[in-house]
């Protein structure tokens, strides 16, 4: 597979007591979603963008890509001391595209003008950061926002890797969210 510039994220839970499971499951399900959301939002700009890409390619990508809610967002590690979970958006707008116009054009689809057009707009540059940034901003504000949550303390700063951008979240669990019976 071509590559684009990977997405990571890193969560740091920051909390002296502790951080309940139900905090970091749900903070993982909010950048799951907005993940899914971004590479939803990839294919909705590049059928606007390169119109030659045939409709039914378009209309099948936004129906395939829904199949992999919940896979969208993959762990990767976890460290020690407050809990930090690196986690990468798995690029699935791309691998969707590519597998669902590849079956709508056959063979004459790899290496074709169409293919390297849908390869630069999304290694683009401006456009990759508008996506990390979007993302970044999808999942903060969610978090804050997340009546479940009762509005953890959140810091937000992007950082660019070899291969593309890390998106770091610092959180601070709301106080009721740290309490819990000894």
């Amino acid at each position: 597979m071509d590559e684009v510039p990977h997405i990571h994220i890193k969560l740091q839970f920051r909390s002296a007591r502790g951080v309940p499971a139900s905090v970091v499951a749900r903070i993982l399900a909010i950048a799951e979603e907005e993940a899914l959301r971004v590479e939803s939002e990839d294919i909705e700009e590049l059928a606007s963008e390169i119109r030659e890409l045939p409709h039914v390619a378009i209309d099948a990508a936004r129906y395939r890509i829904q199949q992999y809610r919940g896979k969208c967002f993959h762990i990767t590690s976890a460290g020690q001391g407050s809990i930090i979970l690196l986690g990468a958006v798995a690029g699935i707008s791309y691998f969707v595209l590519d597998h669902t116009i590849g079956d709508t054009l056959g063979d004459a689809w790899r290496g074709s003008e169409l293919h390297r057009r849908v390869l630069a707009f999304l290694r683009e540059p401006i456009r990759f950061r508008n996506k990390y940034l979007r993302l970044g901003t999808y999942v903060y504000r969610r978090i804050g926002r997340d009546a479940k949550l009762r509005g953890p303390t959140v810091l937000l700063h992007t950082t660019s890797t070899r291969d593309g951008v890390e998106v770091v979240y610092v959180i601070t669990p709301a106080e009721e969210d740290k309490e819990s019976p000894q």
